[in-house]
Order: C-alpha cells, then structure tokens, then sequence
C-alpha cells in the first residue's frame, strides 16, 4: 500500500523482495505506527526539507519498520534485494540492532547515531561523534559516568523522557545539532499536523543532506569505504553536543559544545 506524503513514497507495510525502483532512491526505514512512530515522523518532515533543497533526480521511500526486530528483518531483506536503492536512512531503536543492520549486505546504511547498538560493520555510517556513543551506551536508560547520567537524542520525545519517573531534567549527548527559529519555521509549515521538530529531526536533516550532495557515482560501499569523511564508520566532522532537557516542558538547553 502506497501512499503520497509531501512527494514521498510511504510504506506502510514493507516492500516485496526483487522488484525494482525506477528513479535513485533512498530508503527511510523507521518506525511510523505505534509506540515509537514520533520517531518516523520527525526523520520523515526533515527528509521532505532535504528535497526541497535540492534539484537532483532522487526518491525518499519511507518504509516502516513493522513493530518487531523480526518485522524489521524482513522489510530490510526486501530492501536489500530492491534494485534502485542508493543508500538507506535507518532511524530509530528497531531499524538499528545489529541484526536489522546486518540485513542491508549491499547498501549503505546511514544512521544518525548509534543507539546503543555494536558497530563495526563495513556498511554502516554514523553521523556520530564516538565519544557521545560510549556516554549514551544504553539508549533506554543512560549510562552513569562519573555520578551523572547520559542520554541519547531520542529521549527528546515524549514517547522516550515521559517513561521516566522522578525526575525533572536529564542531560542529552548528541551530535544533532538544537533547531533554530528558521528551520523550525520551515519544517512548520510542511503540514497542519507536523510536530514541533526535536533533535532528530535535524540531525536525520544532515544526513540527508550529506547523501544528495554527493555525485551519485560515490554512493556505493566501494567509494565511501574509502572515503576520508568516514574513520572506522563515524564521520569525522560530527560535532558533540550536550543539552539539557525540562522533562515537564520538553524545553531543550544548549550546555556545551563538546567537541566542534
């Protein structure tokens, strides 16, 4: 079933294994039903400002996730045997276990952080700095370093920082940058019902972004591999950000840039 957002092809319910796109397309799998469908969301609006900048022939096809690792295998196994894809968008808890990544064999896959999940894999790329990873290792509960606790970008959804009891603020560690009064008026006004746009919204912006400016020739694994804006799958540019977060408010404050 398919249905058109803002120009983009959306998904419900997965794609069929070898078929094929016609136009270069990049795959948004994330979650768009249930308990985490925010987090498709708020990558979904920020890819559609992602294509408006642009004048380059290429797709979004938002895919959901399915609600379960083991639905998500499968649509990412469909995706892996889709000729036309480019490169893939994977957002969110379950589009970024080890084993939904390990799917996507013979695409890149971009990710705008790593959720607690193991790296390594030749054909992932975080949008990542390493040391905002080992403080959030946990996406689901922070981890303590030195008596505080850390959490990652996703936790500035109400779905993730209203889980959690007794507390009035807690401190985020991200590369994702906070949105600022223009991009917030731009993504605004995609649509009645967009939501206020948090840090994932601008941080899968920069991965889009990333991927379009590129000439369509180096999106392959064999390019980017060799790619001196990647070291070990992270890019090297990423900034490190911390924030604080109201939880009663949802109010984002810059603390410190940790790393420019």
């Amino acid at each position: 079933m398919g249905v058109s957002v803002l120009g983009i092809s959306f998904l419900l319910i997965g794609c069929t294994a070898n078929t094929k796109i016609e136009s270069h397309t990049i795959v948004l799998f994330s979650s768009f039903e249930g308990r985490y469908h925010d987090v498709g969301y708020q990558a979904l609006y920020a890819s559609q400002l992602a294509l408006m900048e642009t004048n380059a022939k290429i797709d979004v096809l938002a895919i959901d996730v399915g609600g379960t690792v083991v639905s998500a295998i499968n649509r990412a196994h469909a995706v892996n045997l889709t000729e036309g894809v480019i490169a893939v968008v994977a957002v969110g808890l379950q589009s970024t276990t080890l084993d939904v990544l390990e799917t996507f064999a013979r695409i890149p896959v971009f990710v705008p952080e790593n959720w607690g999940q193991v790296g390594g894999l030749s054909h992932v790329f975080y949008f990542a700095n390493p040391q905002g990873e080992e403080l959030t290792q946990s996406p689901v509960g922070g981890v303590p370093i030195n008596g505080e606790v850390f959490f990652s970008s996703l936790y500035t959804l109400p779905s993730f920082y209203r889980t959690l009891d007794n507390i009035d603020s807690i401190q985020i560690v991200t590369s994702a940058r906070l949105p600022d009064d223009n991009f917030r008026s731009e993504y605004l006004s995609l649509g009645e019902f967009v939501p206020e746009p948090t840090l994932i919204a601008t941080h899968t912006l920069d991965v889009f972004r990333y991927i379009i400016e590129q000439p369509l020739k180096t999106i392959n694994l064999t390019e980017l591999s060799q790619s001196s804006d990647f070291v070990d799958g992270y890019f090297v540019d990423a900034p490190l950000f911390t924030y604080s977060l109201n939880i009663t408010t949802g109010e984002l404050e810059t603390l410190d840039l940790i790393i420019e």
